[in-house]
């Protein structure tokens, strides 16, 4: 079982409103991948160390 991984982004919505968050996701494919069904165009992806 893989491990979730905690990725902060910042993006712009299909409106070109900047936006960011967090989300959970195993590796940084699938991140950009959710992100895209969102219909967010990430512009920065980057890994939080959680302990």
């Amino acid at each position: 079982m893989a491990t979730k991984r905690l990725w902060r982004w910042r993006g712009l919505s299909l409106q070109g409103i900047p936006c960011q968050g967090t989300l959970w996701q195993d590796n940084r494919p699938e991140a950009l991948q959710a992100l895209q069904r969102q219909r967010i165009i990430p512009l920065t992806l980057r890994r939080c160390s959680v302990q």
